[in-house]
């Protein structure tokens, strides 16, 4: 499921990230009938296709509490 929302940090935490751009993915493993079953993961923030891209191949693993969210590759 994919939620857009406001910043659900606060204001001044969102006005306070370091890089100030971008959007932050909140992740939350559920059951198969869609019952939350662990706590909540910020990734982000999330700031062109490449780092979208990462996160979506790793998403589709489907293995959050064994692998690592590969960091995106600075240019």
């Amino acid at each position: 499921m994919l939620v857009a929302a406001a910043c659900v940090l606060g204001p001044l935490s969102c006005a306070s990230r370091p890089t100030g751009c971008g959007v932050m993915a909140v992740l939350q493993q559920c059951t198969n009938d869609r019952m939350p079953c662990a706590l909540t993961q910020l990734v982000g923030p999330i700031t062109d296709r490449g780092g979208a891209a990462i996160l979506g191949d790793w998403l589709e693993l489907g293995q959050w509490e064994t692998v690592q969210l590969p960091r995106a590759q600075e240019t």
